[in-house]
């Protein structure tokens, strides 16, 4: 079955997830683009949330940076 690598994995608890099997079998079926997307989406709301916080925006400093770095990796 196509999906079965990935279903594996997530089947997973997410530490004991292998990322780049994951990645792996998102490049075999053809849906790095759709995977991308929804992260993208994830992040808009994540940041959007943050964004709703009444708090000043140098105490919301640290967050932004972790998603920008959740964001920007590779595994």
């Amino acid at each position: 079955e196509r999906w079965g690598l990935l279903r594996e994995e997530l089947a997973k608890p997410p530490a004991a997830r292998d990322v780049a099997r994951m990645r792996a079998a998102i490049e075999q079926l053809g849906v790095r683009a759709e995977a991308e997307a929804e992260v993208v989406r994830h992040d808009g709301a994540a940041r959007a949330a943050l964004a709703a916080i009444a708090v000043p925006e140098p105490r919301k400093a640290p967050l932004h940076a972790l998603a920008a770095a959740l964001l920007d990796r590779a595994h």
